[in-house]
């Protein structure tokens, strides 16, 4: 089996392992780390500390860290500032890893955590409002800077300005491609939001984003609104949409299709499976924590233990295989 398949095997059976398994402290420990490898790239003794402070012991650790490894699901950079490594998971970051490390490691605990738990938020609402996360100003800009989040700004010809915020996992998850590509996908979904959110009711406010793209995919326009002939001007000079002008009001012309379809895809994740609510409340159906959205490992973790018979045995085995195959590659008899 590739690594790439253990992986995701492991993630797929963690939730059953916890609840119906009686899962060992090593395994614990392994799905402890494995949700801090994913929200945060951090010091090996930052890492360690987390796991120390959910009762984890060093060896305990040390086994899991092993595991993980060896199914790819954490990666080692040694960092000469820290002059330790930085722990982190492939399948979210990339280069920003040590910078989001080093940055962290120089904040007080307590800052760490709360930043740790903003890239948890940024990962599980896709298209937030920088204005609107409950954190300082500093610690914003600093965690955007080094890259534990990116940002998407949408500013208007009367002179509002909003930032959205998205994961960098996106542009793997999604694969939009190079990076400039991935911004304009997330500049274009920033602006459908603002319009979702933030456009005065009576202007042209949209009600349901994923309705209004589809159909400016399908017919290649949309309007006439107020907002269209203000909102928008980013948008044009990024030579994807054109704005034509009728009096106060205006029409939006699609330019790049290639961008709003990619876009279309990241706004459905944005605004989870409800697609956007209605004008008379836009927020009604944004995806938010434990509302519109919920993981498939969340979901499984609450579904009630599987009771003696065909489907528990096959669980059981399928377990068991993983556990092995994991074994082999930790003993390296693979090679």
């Amino acid at each position: 089996m590739a690594e790439a398949g253990v992986a995701a095997l492991v993630l797929d059976l963690a939730a059953a392992l916890w609840a119906h398994l009686d899962p060992s402290p090593v395994e614990r420990c392994a799905i402890a780390s494995s949700d801090h490898l994913t929200y945060a790239s951090l010091a090996e003794s930052d890492h360690r500390a987390a796991l120390e402070a959910q009762g984890f012991g060093k060896a305990v650790q040390d086994d899991a860290f092993r595991a993980l490894a060896a199914v790819n699901m954490l990666h080692r950079l040694a960092s000469r500032k820290l002059r330790e490594d930085v722990l982190y998971s492939p399948y979210v970051w990339g280069t920003e890893a040590v910078d989001i490390a080093e940055f962290m490691k120089n904040l007080p605990p307590n800052e760490r955590q709360m930043l740790a738990g903003l890239s948890r938020s940024v990962a599980d609402t896709p298209g937030a409002s920088l204005q609107d996360l409950q954190t300082s100003e500093r610690l914003l800009r600093g965690a955007q800077k080094v890259g534990l989040f990116d940002s998407a700004r949408v500013v208007t010809q009367t002179g509002t300005e909003r930032d959205f915020v998205f994961s960098p996992s996106l542009e793997r998850a999604l694969r939009f491609g190079p990076t400039d590509v991935a911004h304009e996908r997330k500049l274009f979904v920033a602006h459908i939001l603002f319009g979702h959110r933030f456009a005065p009711v009576g202007t042209g406010r949209i009600g349901n984003p994923v309705i209004l793209v589809e159909k400016l995919i399908r017919t290649g326009s949309v309007g006439p609104a107020t907002a269209i002939s203000r909102d928008y001007p980013l948008l044009e000079a990024k030579g994807i949409v054109r704005v034509e002008k009728s009096g106060e009001r205006g029409y939006l012309h699609l330019v790049k299709d290639d961008v709003a379809k990619d876009g279309l895809e990241l706004l459905r994740h944005a605004l989870g499976d409800s697609g956007g609510g209605n004008a008379s409340n836009p927020l009604e159906t944004l995806w938010l924590p434990g509302t519109a959205f919920r993981s498939p490992e969340r979901t499984r973790a609450e579904l009630p233990s599987l009771q003696p018979g065909a489907e528990a045995e096959v669980l059981n085995a399928t377990i068991e295989r993983l556990r092995e195959e994991t074994g082999r590659k930790m003993r390296r008899e693979d090679i």
